[in-house]
């Protein structure tokens, strides 16, 4: 007889994936993560360590309230690492690890399709997370020099004196240039528009404003006009960026629209340089979901609020924007799982 369907699959064991677990838990259903990874942790486990989080740890909760702890305000990424694979290993969820996911059958019962073999399950929650696959622009020409993704560039690589040019202005741009300036290496940021100043992430006891910004940011973006003018860019957190460009310390130019052999052509004309380092975001691995579910070119789904319009049974969780501002942030994450499973269920 074959295997009864499984109550609840959740592909990814990220933030997301863990606090759908937990709340999964707590609605008595019985989950099982997959992920293609040996370990729980998602990204966390490929950033590098001294990475800062963009808000208050006492802000990200798991379902059973516990936040990245260490010193203080904010957290670093070797902090969160441990946090998820101790709630992790207190859950003891049952965990398929190194299982690939190669596509979903909707037809009558839903079926994964693994490189372990097939799986029928009753619920399926997609939390693969948008950190998984590095995103590069296809542009026109070649560069003759080093480029990579500033997930996978080696900072000890870079040498004093060298030119690096810098493609995009956010977070994980602003993050780069700081460790980039601290070794002494030339650095020219090409974007489309200029880094905004930013604002570090409040300390201490939460003034009146941040608190009421706290609450605003879990309510329904349904009741807000122009849904609160959410969107998937992510605030720039840190403003060393824009105040090194302030002080001459860095170079900033108009957007990349091509490689050249000693550089990169931009909106300002052609910059020479020694490496290039897209700062470019990433795309989500979501392509096995197949033809029944319709997705951008960043591979976020079609949804309603974190549930898929297309195939009954299917949600989502680690969106941006999928239903409060929260979204997309590990503070939002266990309250998004909540209200998914209760409508899927």
């Amino acid at each position: 007889m074959p295997n009864p369907p499984e109550q609840l699959i959740i592909v990814g064991a990220g933030p997301a994936g863990l606090a759908a677990a937990g709340v999964a838990r707590d609605l008595n259903i019985d989950p099982l993560l997959i992920d293609r990874h040996p370990h729980p942790g998602g990204a966390w486990a490929r950033m590098r360590p001294e990475m800062r989080c963009l808000s208050p740890r006492r802000f990200d909760l798991m379902p059973d309230g516990t936040c990245p702890t260490g010193p203080g305000e904010v957290a670093h990424a070797a902090e969160v690492l441990s946090w998820l694979r101790e709630f992790a290993d207190r859950s003891n969820f049952r965990f398929s690890a190194n299982v690939v996911v190669l596509g979903l059958q909707t037809r009558g019962q839903l079926r994964l399709q693994t490189d372990a073999g097939d799986l029928d399950t009753r619920r399926l929650l997609v939390a693969t997370g948008e950190f998984d696959r590095p995103w590069i622009p296809s542009l026109p020409g070649v560069f003759k020099g080093p480029e990579c993704h500033s997930a996978r560039l080696r900072i000890d690589d870079c040498q004093p004196g060298e030119h690096v040019v810098v493609v995009g202005a956010g977070n994980s741009a602003a993050e780069l240039v700081g460790l980039l300036l601290e070794r002494q290496v030339r650095v020219t940021v090409a974007a489309r528009t200029a880094p905004e100043r930013g604002a570090s992430p409040p300390g201490g006891e939460l003034s009146a404003l941040t608190a009421l910004r706290w609450h605003v940011s879990a309510l329904p973006l349904r009741w807000l006009p122009a849904r609160g003018g959410c969107t998937d860019r992510t605030p720039l957190v840190d403003p060393g960026l824009y105040e090194a460009i302030r002080a001459g310390k860095v170079r900033l130019v108009g957007a990349a629209l091509g490689r050249i052999p000693d550089g990169v052509e931009t909106a300002d004309g052609p910059v020479a340089c020694d490496r290039l380092v897209w700062a470019t975001g990433f795309s989500r691995s979501t392509a096995w979901l197949g033809p029944s579910i319709t997705r951008d070119a960043r591979g976020v789904p079609l949804h309603r609020e974190g549930v898929s319009t297309e195939v009954p049974g299917v949600g989502f969780v680690g969106l941006p924007c999928q239903r409060t501002r929260r979204s997309g942030f590990m503070r939002g994450f266990a309250d998004d799982a909540r209200a998914v499973l209760r409508r899927l269920a």
